[in-house]
């Protein structure tokens, strides 16, 4: 059994779009690499169709695609197990806030609404 990785606390967004089978492979994949490396992390799976608004639903490039404040060993651990489940899982080294987070923060700049008035 190989050792946990030192990772402190690790939070990861995982965008995917809809409950598909490759979402679904996605999330597999992602839970059994931070499972076996990892001690403590925090996992939020976002379904864009579902849960996005209609406005970052149009520029997300890829999805599924994984965020997170991950340290190079475990990024180089995620692509390891999805090449050898030939899959490809766009994986970004970021500084994460919860969805709620960042939903509040759009509320709170006024992002993504209209002004009646104009």
């Amino acid at each position: 059994m190989e050792n946990k990785l030192k990772s402190g606390n690790v939070s990861m967004l995982l965008l995917v779009s809809g409950m598909t089978e490759r979402s679904l492979k996605a999330i597999k994949l992602v839970r059994q690499v931070c499972d076996q490396f990892l001690a403590h992390y925090k996992l939020t799976v976002l379904d864009v169709y579902r849960d996005a608004s209609p406005e970052s639903q149009r520029v997300l490039p890829v999805a599924p695609m994984l965020i997170g404040n991950l340290t190079e060993e475990l990024v180089a651990k995620i692509k390891q197990q999805a090449k050898e489940q030939n899959f490809f899982l766009p994986v970004i080294r970021a500084q994460f806030i919860s969805v709620d987070e960042w939903r509040g923060k759009r509320d709170e700049s006024g992002a993504g609404t209209k002004d009646k008035n104009s």
